[in-house]
């Protein structure tokens, strides 16, 4: 999809990482807070190259993205875990999940090693599920080859006993509907339009314990990125700039923050040859925390 630039990211404030000495000690179990002082991992799935037989245009910033995702999260003590492959199937996509369970395992009953949080990062292609084709309804994030409906992919990292006590924070960069219309750059509505469709009765996060869901999109509409390389999404860089800016902040101070910062961006997108139109940039924050969730204590 082609986007014309109507106005600037904020910039990033490269300022030194956080001092020890300024965390914030939050281990009382009667702290409003998450206890997320100890191990935490981030888990990112981020797909470049789809099959011609998908009609879905190639993501050529899906490096950009992951990259400032990981640069961003790592800062705050995060390790990652990532995939470098531009393509990757449904059963690669399977693959990469079941591995990073059984090592998460694996180093909690060899290490001891205790999980804290877990931030898990999707970036590719989205569309909204219907039961007569798909046999769900809901969000479905695609593979090179096909689709998962997003909650039966991320069951084993969500409902597992291992990680139903601590938070799940997933950052879909991703649309959540008008997909195939979009890629082929034949119809494109505002974001906004989506507030007057009817959602669906589809499982949504606030329906898992302790996982949140930041989306770039409301359900039913798209999200936009760049189609140059080197550019970041609109989304990604705005989660990750005020990160960068403000660590210690909480998961409602970053959808403030993020949202007031994509709400004057207004981006022309071509939705016919000649044709341009302004879309709101609308991003949602749906969850089930039993705590406040802060990024770095």
């Amino acid at each position: 999809m082609k986007i014309r630039k109507t106005k600037k990211m904020k910039n990033e404030d490269e300022a030194s990482p956080p001092s020890r000495q300024h965390s914030q000690k939050l281990n009382d179990e009667n702290s409003k807070y998450f206890n997320v002082e100890g191990k935490k991992r981030i888990f990112c799935i981020s797909v470049g190259e789809f099959d011609e037989k998908t009609q879905l245009t190639d993501l050529c910033n899906h490096h950009t993205d992951r990259e400032m995702i990981f640069k961003t999260f790592s800062r705050l003590g995060f390790r990652p875990t990532q995939t470098t492959d531009d393509r990757i199937s449904c059963a690669q996509a399977d693959d990469y999940m079941e591995r990073f369970v059984k090592k998460i395992r694996k180093k909690r009953e060899n290490e001891g090693e205790d999980l804290k949080a877990l931030i898990i990062y999707i970036k590719t292609h989205g569309s909204q599920g219907n039961m007569k084709e798909d046999k769900f309804q809901g969000i479905a994030i695609h593979f090179s080859d096909g689709k998962r409906y997003i909650w039966n992919y991320l069951a084993p990292l969500l409902e597992i006993d291992e990680f139903k006590t601590i938070p799940k924070i997933i950052f879909l960069e991703a649309c959540r509907g008008m997909m195939h219309e979009f890629s082929s750059e034949k119809i494109a509505i505002p974001a906004a339009a989506g507030l007057n469709r009817q959602f669906s009765e589809a499982p949504k996060a606030a329906l898992r314990k302790n996982v949140a869901l930041f989306s770039a999109s409301t359900e039913g509409n798209v999200a936009l990125t760049s189609v140059e390389p080197e550019e970041p999404s609109y989304f990604t860089k705005s989660v990750c700039t005020a990160l960068r800016n403000h660590p210690y902040q909480d998961l409602a101070e970053l959808r403030r923050n993020v949202m007031a910062d994509l709400d004057g961006i207004k981006p022309l997108v071509e939705v016919d040859r000649g044709e341009w139109r302004h879309v709101h940039l609308l991003p949602v924050c749906e969850n089930s925390l039993e705590r406040e969730f802060k990024f770095l204590q």
